[in-house]
């Protein structure tokens, strides 16, 4: 009987500590670059850029983009709150105002952004995960006039 008890803790414990494993947040510090530049980037990240995780935020930083040409990669910065709160992170240079929000799934970082000026309002949702080999895959859907547009961008660590 003591047997089968020490055994079926082990079990729960088993079970436990795997679901443990499977709620640790992922982190996405690190310099990234598009894997296929013909496929380019997501919206809002470009084809390259900076990302730095802390405990409550997450800066991002585009260093190359093909939407925004001419703005630095410190005016298209954007830091989120990881703890669900809302970001503001305005784009000056455009009119634009830029809240975020963020919330997670498993190993899965969901950001949306709602960009607004006097006219137009956009809505996109990035899903950030890491694949086996440690590439950052987005999987966007970008909301505009009502209609409402997916990609996906593999993003390689720069050594």
């Amino acid at each position: 009987m003591r047997l089968l008890m020490i055994r079926s803790l082990v079990f729960i414990l088993a079970i436990g500590s795997t679901s443990l494993i499977a709620q640790v947040r992922p982190n996405f510090t690190g310099n990234w670059t598009v894997a296929d530049p013909s496929a380019g980037g997501v919206m809002y990240l470009g084809v390259a850029f900076t990302a730095k995780q802390e405990d409550s935020t997450l800066t991002v930083t585009p260093t190359i983009h093909e939407v925004h040409v001419g703005e630095t990669p410190e005016q298209l910065k954007a830091v989120f709150n990881l703890d669900g709160s809302q970001s503001k992170n305005p784009l000056n240079r455009r009119a634009l105002n830029r809240d975020s929000s963020v919330t997670w799934g498993g190993g899965r970082l969901v950001i949306t952004i709602t960009t607004s000026d006097a006219n137009n309002v956009s809505t996109q949702t990035q899903t950030w995960s890491l694949d086996a080999s440690g590439n950052l895959v987005v999987d966007a859907v970008l909301t505009y006039q009502g209609k409402s547009t997916t990609s996906r961008a593999i993003y390689k660590k720069a050594a």
